[in-house]
Formats: C-alpha cells, sequence, structure tokens
C-alpha cells in the first residue's frame, strides 16, 4: 500500500489533507483520516472519510470550528481502506493554526422606558 500525504493551509484557519499516488495490491475502497488538536488529547477527534477527486487523489477539508476552534497543533493520521475492509496506515502529519478569536461584550439596553416588547396579545 502507498500514497503520499500533504497539507494545504487555507487563510481562514482551516486546511486540507491530501492524499495522492494511492495504491495497493488488494484495491483502494476509500482513505480515512482521524483528525484532532494536540489541546486536551484526541477529545476531538473527528474520523473523516476522504473524497476522491477527479484527478485520483483523495481529499479531506477540516474546519477548525469542528474541533472547538482551538489554537495549535493537529493530527492527521492516514488509513487507506482496502477492498477486504482493511485499514492499512499510511502515515501522518501535523499542522499548525493559529486561530484569532474575536471576542466582544454585547451590551442592550432599554432606553425607551414606554416601548414594552414583552406584550401579551
Amino acid at each position: 500500500p502507498r500514497g503520499d500525504i500533504a497539507i494545504e493551509s487555507h487563510d481562514n484557519g482551516d486546511f486540507s489533507v491530501v492524499i495522492s499516488n494511492v495504491s495497493d495490491q488488494n484495491g483502494v475502497l476509500g482513505v480515512s483520516v482521524p483528525i484532532w488538536s494536540e489541546k486536551n488529547g484526541q477529545d476531538d477527534i473527528i474520523w473523516y472519510k476522504a473524497a476522491k477527486q477527479v484527478n485520483g487523489d483523495y481529499k479531506v477539508t477540516v474546519r477548525s470550528s469542528n474541533h472547538k476552534g482551538d489554537s495549535g497543533l493537529y493530527n492527521s493520521h492516514v488509513y487507506l481502506v482496502d477492498n477486504d475492509g482493511k485499514f492499512i496506515g499510511l502515515g501522518g502529519k501535523q499542522v499548525t493554526l493559529d486561530i484569532t478569536k474575536t471576542q466582544g461584550t454585547l451590551t442592550i439596553t432599554n432606553n425607551d422606558k414606554n416601548n414594552n416588547f414583552n406584550k401579551n396579545n
């Protein structure tokens, strides 16, 4: 079994795992990619099924928001699933994300004491 693994970073803090040159003597049923952030161990692990692309590559797009929006190191392992349903490890990659979280305070004040928004009809 074989496959080449690459990480594509996106400007919005998300990233993609691209697996190319995938092959196995028993055939390829699919590619599975578990991904998690290093923060708090594997509490945010998600097993993604990679989508086969027109060019034969497999790709998973990862949104940091699906992993608690954590900044820091993300791990990805890549498993080829052969036609017998057997998972075969192809390797892994890591990527570091710097997620800037916007914070603020919202205050709502009722300046019109004659206006009652809770009227019962």
